[in-house]
């Protein structure tokens, strides 16, 4: 069966799923949506909520079967939710998640796709604002704090290592976010972390500027492990009109486009427009 748009999947947890959500104008999937547009399918598959135990739970039903659908790309973006604190639910112990990190990365659904060529991106954890996260948790109803920022550094070093061992690309938004913060917060004061507070909604949640770092690391990341696959080297599926209506038809051979289309009935009358 000829594979028409290879697609292009976002898979992790609320930082995945909000990425199709307006900040101030901006909107990371969209953005990525329209470097890709003509070449590739962007998907979205985020769970907000989800840990890599749950998110273990699906994969293999959110995987397109490779007779059907090729994928061009697989980005991996979790451990928000497992880094949070135990007794909360959401915890998923260090060395749980880094196991659990390899049996998605290496999971049947996704190596039956290794011939497309399998790209895969690792995504580590942002850094989080803990007296922000403390306030939201509290409005919340919990009696103290879920997360803690050395606690999350932590589930971030086991994506580095995670990927460094299997050969997978990270993008690292700890580092990124660290250091853009640095640069442009300076004079903020230091106490608790208070320079990343401009990067997030609730203290773990991202806003404009944190998606912005995101999707220009997603960017970055493809032009570094695979150039040959930046948007602008790829082709477009289909072609421009012009090449569509050109005089020896090899794009509507190619992907068997009559040339002639049916003519359109005009509702209010018997005449064809």
């Amino acid at each position: 069966m000829s594979h028409l748009y290879d697609q292009f999947i976002l898979f992790g947890d609320s930082t995945v799923q909000l990425m199709v959500r307006h900040y101030s104008g901006f909107s990371p999937q969209a953005a990525l949506q329209e470097a890709y547009i003509r070449r590739l399918d962007v998907v979205n598959r985020g769970f907000g909520g989800y840990n890599t135990n749950d998110a273990l739970q699906v994969l293999s039903r959110i995987i397109p079967n490779p007779s059907h659908t090729r994928l061009g790309f697989f980005l991996v973006a979790l451990g928000t939710n497992d880094a949070v604190l135990p007794p909360y639910p959401h915890h998923v112990t260090l060395s749980q998640y880094r196991a659990n990190l390899i049996s998605i990365l290496t999971h049947p659904a996704l190596l039956a796709h290794k011939s497309s060529p399998l790209r895969l991106i690792l995504v580590t954890p942002a850094p989080l604002h803990e007296c922000q996260s403390l306030e939201t948790d509290l409005k919340k109803g919990f009696e103290g704090a879920r997360r803690a920022e050395g606690n999350t550094a932590l589930y971030a070093q086991a994506v580095r290592d995670v990927g460094g061992e299997l050969g997978v690309p990270v993008l690292d938004l700890w580092k990124l976010v660290d250091e853009d913060s640095r640069k442009n917060c300076q004079g903020i004061q230091s106490e608790n972390n208070e320079r990343f507070r401009a990067y997030f909604t609730d203290g773990v949640h991202y806003n404009r500027r944190t998606y912005e770092i995101f999707f220009k690391g997603i960017l970055d990341i493809i032009e570094q492990s695979w150039p040959e696959k930046v948007p602008d080297k790829i082709e477009w599926v289909f072609p421009r009109r012009d090449q569509l209506y050109s005089d020896e038809n090899e794009a509507l051979k190619q992907y068997s486009v009559k040339a002639e289309p049916k003519p359109l009935r005009n509702r209010h009358s018997e005449n064809y427009i």
